[in-house]
C-alpha cells in the first residue's frame, strides 16, 4: 500500500512517484539564495538617456490619391463605411493597400 494514499496498493500510482524531498523545497537546478546575494547588493545602473537625440516615429507619407480627396469625399467615405473618428489631426482614410506606401517587395501581395 502507498504511504501517501491508503486507498491504493498500486506501486505505479501517481502518489507513489513523488520524491521524498517534499513540495517546494530546493532542487538540483538552483538554490534558495538569490543571485543578488552571490553577486553583491548593487542594483543595475540605469543608462543615461538625457544625451540622446530626440526621435519621432512619424513615418506615414500620404499617397497622392489620398491627398487628393476633398473633405466632402472623406466624410462620404467614412459615412458609407460607418467609420467614426475622434480627436484632432486625423489623417484621411486609406482606400486601398497600394495607398499605404509599402516598399516594392510588397507589390506582389496586392
Amino acid at each position: 500500500m502507498s504511504r501517501y494514499d491508503s486507498r491504493t496498493g498500486d506501486s505505479t500510482s501517481y502518489r507513489d512517484r513523488r520524491s521524498d524531498s517534499g513540495f517546494g523545497g530546493a532542487s538540483a537546478y538552483g538554490s534558495s539564495a538569490s543571485k543578488r546575494e552571490s553577486v553583491g547588493d548593487e542594483s543595475p545602473k540605469k543608462p543615461d538617456l538625457d544625451g540622446l537625440t530626440p526621435f519621432e516615429k512619424n513615418f506615414y507619407v500620404e499617397s497622392p490619391s489620398v491627398a487628393a480627396m476633398t473633405e466632402a469625399e472623406v466624410e462620404e467615405y467614412r459615412r458609407m463605411r460607418e467609420i467614426t473618428v475622434e480627436g484632432r489631426d486625423i489623417p484621411k482614410p486609406v482606400k486601398s493597400f497600394r495607398d499605404v506606401g509599402f516598399p516594392g517587395k510588397f507589390s506582389s501581395v496586392y
